[in-house]
Parts: C-alpha cells; structure tokens; sequence
C-alpha cells in the first residue's frame, strides 16, 4: 500500500531537481567533455543508451534523414527479380552436373537462396574447400549450424541418408553480380570435381 509508482517518484524527483545548482555545476565543468549515457531506464536496470522513452521520440516526419532510405516496392520487386534469376541460373548450371539435384526444384523458392544436394560428397568436406576459395556458404540454416546429422527439415522433406549428407544452401542479396554468380557457379563444379576425383 505504501508503494509509489515509479513514473509518480520520477515526477517528483523532476519538480525537486535543484536547477540552480545544476546550472553551477555545469558552469564549473566550463568546456570539459563529459561522458554521457543517454537513454532510457528499462524495468530495474539502469540507464540503457539508445533507448527513448516514450515521450522523447520524434515522430518520423520531424527526423532528419539519417542514411540511405529503404528501397521502394518497385525496387525490392526488381531486386527480387533480379536475384531470383541468380537463383535459376545457379540452380540449372549446378543441377546439371551428374549427381547433383535441385532441392525443392517444382516449388516456390525465396529468390535469393538455392538449395542442393550433391551425391558423393559430405558436406563439410564442400563447404570447408569453398570457404577456402572465398564462396560463403552453408549446409543447412543457421539455426542448425554444429548439428551432427542431416537437417530435419531436408528428412521432412524425405531427403535423408546419402543425399541430405551432401547438402549445398547459396545465399544471394540484392548487391549479388552476375559476376559474382558466374564465378560461384564455376567454384563450386570445380570443387565438386575435386572432391569426387580423391
């Protein structure tokens, strides 16, 4: 019952805040730097920087621009677009190579990620000489990443055994070249090759 809430306190240390004293404090500090943590207090902890209480945000017409704005829909639709048909273009160059397969090849697909398997090869052995090379890639999501054993998902999706086991995901963004694909493209039959040769 004799509890105050704690927006009631802060009001109060406000209307208590000697402002006098503050002004001869500041005045005393003269042309110091003083370090600052602006922000907000979060539940119990202190001073989070960054964080705002509700009443210090602007509305976003009253901010000034701040970096690049985020791309519009036009843009993102061509982005995707373009992205996507790295997609297709890895997705059949790659496919092409014996043993290698298309995962999920009749579905719709994210544009900027394509999934295969590769016959004859494990997976670390493939990402370890990529990552070599330069090509950032991935057996599964990240969210697998140190799992022993193939993705749940590819053995939801009935790929199991031999073929999970030499799971390839590539990742593309809207920055991605066809440069780039090109050469990805090329590494990775080339590393394939590789690994089937030893």
């Amino acid at each position: 019952a004799g509890e105050v809430h704690r927006g009631e306190a802060r009001a109060r240390d406000v209307e208590q805040l000697d402002l006098a004293a503050l002004e001869r404090d500041v005045a005393a500090l003269g042309s110091a730097e003083v370090e600052l943590a602006h922000g907000a207090r979060l539940e119990r902890d202190p001073v989070e920087p960054g964080a705002r209480q509700v009443h210090q945000v602007e509305p976003p017409a009253a901010q000034p621009h701040r970096g690049p704005r985020r791309p519009g829909r036009q843009q993102r639709a061509d982005a995707a677009d373009r992205v996507g048909g790295y997609r297709d273009q890895i997705g059949a160059a790659l496919g092409a190579l014996p043993g290698v397969r298309l995962t999920a090849a009749g579905a719709t697909r994210l544009p900027g990620t394509v999934h295969l398997t590769v016959e004859g090869v494990a997976s670390d052995e493939l990402l370890f000489l990529l990552d070599r090379a330069g090509v950032c890639a991935s057996a599964a999501a990240s969210c697998s990443s140190g799992a022993s054993g193939p993705s749940h998902v590819l053995a939801a999706m009935g790929l199991e055994g031999e073929r999970a086991r030499g799971s390839l995901r590539l990742s593309m963004g809207a920055e991605t070249t066809s440069d780039e694909v090109d050469a990805v493209i090329a590494l990775v039959a080339a590393t394939i090759e590789r690994l089937r040769s030893v």
